[in-house]
């Protein structure tokens, strides 16, 4: 009894909780730069999975939250794309290469430079995962 009182404590003091662990949501490996991901993409031979957003969108935000914090979204992101998070209200020419209109949109870019989609608007966790198993089938 003293010692999983110890352990709980110790988890307390870690700030972890024993219900919460790592495996409970996922985390998507964004890249900052557009030219190293490109590269990377050319690279590896996988699409770019492109995140335009803006710190004042609230849309953005709850995708944050919601969908690219979902462990089975962020999983299939990192194994299947290169990811590149882009602030449209600092990289405007970036938004208007891509043909961005509204916030969040989500682009997906084939390494020989391509778009192979876009989306405009918040998706849900299940919605963004059949956008990926679409884009993966178009390829």
């Amino acid at each position: 009894m003293k010692k999983a009182l110890v352990v709980f404590l110790l988890f307390m003091m870690m700030g972890c909780s024993p219900a919460a662990g790592p495996d409970e949501g996922g985390q998507v490996n964004w890249l900052k730069y557009y030219d190293v991901a490109r590269e990377k993409s050319e690279e590896s031979g996988k699409p770019m999975l492109i995140d335009f957003y803006a710190d004042w969108c609230s849309w953005c935000k709850k995708m944050d939250q919601t969908t690219y914090s979902n462990k089975e979204v962020a999983e299939q992101i990192n194994y299947e794309f290169v990811p590149l998070k882009v602030d449209a209200s600092k990289d405007e020419k970036l938004s208007q290469r891509f043909n961005v209109r509204g916030l969040p949109t989500t682009v997906v870019v084939a390494p020989d430079g391509k778009v192979i989609k876009s989306i405009p608007g918040y998706l849900s966790p299940e919605q963004f995962l059949e956008l990926l198993t679409e884009t993966q089938e178009q390829q």
